[in-house]
């Protein structure tokens, strides 16, 4: 093997190396759904005191995001985390123009809690539950939201 084949086999090699290199590095990158969601739910199931929970109702600005633990199953157990609260619901009901949501227990959810919430992409909210789905679009629906404790 003359000079000019062993540079190119060196520079083969080499790209080969890149491209190995920029494989891991994405790997890297990519943000671990499936593990920050396990963490949620853990700490979640441990703050609100309930081992079942599968599912959460997000709201912040206005902006509402349902995010269940398995996706292609409705959740269970649901609950509504907003202003830094997540309270476990009950029932609601529309009043007077304004959504009525009765819950039974109120817990405060750590800032880091929050942060991972807001970087989970949103569940596929057709494979709730009933109750869970109407919730859901009536929060989107921009109601005025009343938290009463029964």
């Amino acid at each position: 093997m003359n000079q000019k084949e062993k540079i190119t086999q060196i520079i083969n090699q080499l790209e080969l190396f890149r491209y190995e290199i920029l494989e891991i590095w994405k790997q890297m990158e990519e943000p671990r759904y499936d593990e920050l969601k396990k963490y949620m739910f853990d700490r979640l199931s441990k703050i609100v005191n309930d081992r079942y929970i599968s599912s959460i109702i997000f709201l912040e600005n206005k902006n509402v995001k349902y995010i269940v633990y398995y996706e292609g199953y409705g959740g269970t157990h649901t609950h509504i985390i907003y202003n830094n609260k997540a309270y476990s619901i009950y029932n609601y009901e529309i009043q007077e123009g304004q959504l009525i949501i009765k819950y039974s227990n109120e817990y405060d959810v750590p800032e880091d809690i929050i942060t991972i919430i807001k970087i989970l992409p949103e569940s596929i909210i057709v494979n709730a539950g009933l109750l869970d789905l109407k919730l859901y679009y009536l929060l989107k629906s921009r109601y005025e939201i009343k938290f009463v404790k029964s």
